[in-house]
């Protein structure tokens, strides 16, 4: 029973370290391609979104965080007004409304606008990469602990 466990939670964790280090390459590329080819401009925030999430912690009290996006306005290249809501929030608002923040984008993507600045940029493709490698080290965490367990010519050989 605990076999038989062990080898789907080794299953759970090498798919999903894999299908997260796969999508954290994805958007490495993605973000180094941002960086070397985006156009950078300046743009304007004009307000923040507020958006509430609640979490539980274990001992069931709940967690109330607010996060602000700022909306922002610029002209893209194609000189067109945007008006967008950036993807990254924060739970302070560190720019002040009407204050100017340099910005990238891809040519004909300015609704993926970013600002700037290294963690607006790399965010996400370091937090899944991250988690990816969680993942895999979970992963190597249950196969060490079933080659001891087991010995580890039943671990390897199926494998083989």
């Amino acid at each position: 029973m605990l076999r038989g466990f062990l080898w789907g939670l080794l299953a759970v964790f090498s798919v999903s370290s894999a299908l997260l280090l796969c999508y954290g390459a994805l958007l490495t590329v993605k973000t180094m391609r941002l960086v070397r080819e985006g156009i950078r401009t300046m743009a304007t925030v004009v307000a923040y979104e507020a958006k509430t999430e609640v979490w539980t912690r274990d001992d069931r009290t709940e967690v109330t965080v607010t996060y602000h996006h700022p909306v922002i306005e610029f002209v893209d290249a194609g000189g067109r007004k945007q008006r967008l809501i950036l993807q990254v929030g924060t739970t302070e608002k560190p720019y002040a409304e009407g204050s100017p923040v340099k910005i990238i984008y891809m040519a004909g993507e300015p609704e993926d606008a970013r600002i700037a600045k290294f963690w607006q940029t790399w965010l996400p493709a370091v937090s899944v990469l991250a988690m990816g490698l969680f993942m895999l080290g979970a992963a190597l965490f249950v196969w060490v602990f079933m080659a001891r367990r087991m010995g580890l010519a039943a671990v390897v050989s199926p494998l083989v």
